[in-house]
């Protein structure tokens, strides 16, 4: 849900900056992986933490298996919320590729959007000729079926030729139809199917049971990166109402390594900012960038490993 993917380089590049001698990094709100991922592309030895047991089951099933083809396929409103609450691979898969922000409890389509969401899906992943007629007709714009190799390269395509038709030709309804098919969340669901199929550093990454075992690891401080991506504090967004701040900062100030922070705003040094575009906004206007930063402690805690 925090979309880290697209500046998780940038952060990574501030961390190692910060610990230029870090051999082993602590992801401690692991999510989605997309800093546990990077950071063994650095080299580092990678420990992954997620208290959500579906996520990691999911993980886990991609750390010995690819991404089985039946479950490439539409998955309609119906489908989504037979898996919302189950932590099993496919329902964990579904509920994340296929919901809103990657909440993994809304769907991703509005009712009013879903049926030309669905045909465009069919046009991209399965070359599907007669949804291509029916896309035609609802729309009114004049669409060829996208015949690149790779599927990423066919929504590219796809995507290019709704934006550039000739709207002139359409009643006023249709542009409407229009402007919400060619949304850049509009085929997310593939982008995110193509990234989970590249996920090949998975099998470099362990996991951690407790985080109280940190606290007894012999490894020199120099040597480690504890980084942290709780549920933002004063966003809606992120809201997690067992989630206590408090007890969180005290934990920082506690621990006897220095910890790397993503927030909007924590009591500790801020020491980067990076610029991303938001994911939760429905809107069909150009997403609005957010202001995420990158706090440090240095911990005060004596370390007898050094």
């Amino acid at each position: 849900m925090g979309s880290k993917q697209n500046i998780a380089y940038s952060l990574m590049m501030a961390i190692v900056q910060k610990k230029p001698k870090a051999k082993y990094f602590f992801d401690i709100f692991g999510g989605g992986g997309a800093m546990s991922l990077m950071a063994s592309q650095f080299g580092l030895k990678v420990f992954y933490t997620e208290k959500n047991s579906g996520i990691v089951n999911l993980l886990n099933f991609l750390k010995d298996n690819k991404i089985p083809k039946e479950w490439i396929k539409w998955i309609d409103r119906e489908e989504f919320k037979k898996c919302v609450g189950k932590d099993d691979p496919y329902s964990v898969f579904v509920t994340v590729v296929w919901s809103f922000g990657n909440n993994r409890q809304a769907y991703l389509f509005g009712k009013d959007i879903e049926e030309l969401k669905r045909l465009a899906f069919e046009v991209i992943v399965n070359r599907d000729f007669e949804c291509l007629e029916k896309l035609k007709q609802a729309t009114g714009l004049k669409l060829t079926m996208p015949n690149d190799s790779k599927l990423h390269d066919r929504r590219l395509n796809f995507s290019k030729q709704i934006k550039t038709n000739d709207k002139r030709i359409c009643s006023i309804e249709r542009i409407e139809q229009v402007e919400k098919l060619a949304l850049t969340q509009s085929l997310t669901q593939i982008e995110c199917c193509s990234r989970l199929q590249q996920l090949e550093y998975l099998q470099q990454l362990e996991y951690l049971q407790q985080l109280e075992y940190l606290n007894g690891l012999e490894y020199p401080s120099e040597e480690v990166i504890i980084y942290c991506d709780p549920p933002y504090r004063g966003t809606a967004e992120y809201a997690d109402k067992d989630f206590n701040y408090k007890e969180f900062d005290d934990w920082v100030r506690k621990l006897k390594y220095d910890v790397f922070i993503s927030e909007y705003n924590t009591p500790f040094e801020k020491i980067a900012s990076f610029g991303k575009m938001s994911l939760l906004n429905n809107s069909k206007e150009k997403k609005p960038l957010i202001q995420e930063n990158l706090y440090f402690h240095k911990s005060e805690v004596k370390n007898d490993n050094n």
